[in-house]
């Protein structure tokens, strides 16, 4: 029996045995969203990140969810995103996750670290003390990821300009990446870099990588730096960002 079956079979027996006896699981049975949990499970297990958010997110804007649907969904979403190094949009499901239900608790043993301590991380600043406007705006960013990942970048582009223009990091991100990628506005490096940085000084671990890596190889109208570059890329893998750790390993560079 080869390793890859083994492992398979013991992610399999992680997600589905759980669901055997927990009562409130099993009254989920032939709900709304119970193929779509089912199928991005098993695309988690084996690596298809991608096809799992494409199919959670159908299910969170279905009618008639039920709250455990919405949070087993928003948990997923956060692994997947964690699987494809996208910490922020993980932080971001984890955030939906805890506003749901606040007293949440990962399973150290069965859990990857980073999304255990996303989750202590998410319920602290929950606790604190919440500024309107910071509210405001985190639920503006969140109708524009909404968009953003059903396809209507045209409608999430002035949500994410408005929130980014207000000092939302994960808005000025998000808007660094229209830039860079073209979305609906022409590409302009030099634009992304501007709201990457901006981001990535409020502690923005994808935002600090982006400008690392802009400054490795001279983009958006600077010149190539290597010292800069590793000073931006040692900033993000000091919160576990892992391609940052990876390219300050190919390149040899300690931090």
């Amino acid at each position: 029996m080869s390793q890859r079956y083994v492992l398979r079979s013991a992610l399999l027996l992680i997600l589905v045995v759980p669901a055997l006896f927990d009562p409130g699981l099993q009254a989920m049975a032939q709900t709304a969203c119970t193929q779509e949990l089912s199928t991005a499970g098993e695309a988690y297990i084996f690596g298809r990140f991608d096809e799992a958010i494409t199919l959670l997110n159908q299910c969170l804007k279905k009618q008639g969810v039920v709250q455990i649907e919405q949070q087993r969904s928003h948990r997923l979403l956060a692994l997947s995103y964690i699987g494809k190094d996208e910490p922020s949009r993980a932080r971001a499901s984890v955030r939906d996750l805890v506003s749901q239900a606040p007293d949440y608790q990962p399973d150290p043993e069965q859990d990857p670290p980073q999304f255990v301590v996303m989750i202590e991380e998410v319920q602290r600043e929950m606790e604190q003390a919440v500024d309107p406007v910071d509210t405001r705006l985190d639920a503006l960013v969140a109708q524009a990821r909404s968009l953003s990942e059903a396809g209507n970048d045209r409608e999430a582009l002035p949500l994410f300009r408005e929130a980014a223009e207000q000092g939302q990091a994960e808005a000025q991100y998000s808007l660094g990446l229209m830039y860079r990628e073209g979305r609906i506005v022409e590409p302009i490096d030099a634009e992304a870099l501007t709201w990457f940085r901006k981001a990535a000084e409020q502690g923005h671990a994808d935002a600090q990588f982006y400008v690392g890596y802009m400054y490795w190889r001279g983009e958006g109208g600077v010149a190539s730096d290597d010292v800069e570059a590793v000073t931006w890329y040692c900033k993000a893998a000091a919160q576990e960002h892992v391609r940052a750790r990876r390219v300050l390993t190919r390149l040899g560079k300690d931090c």
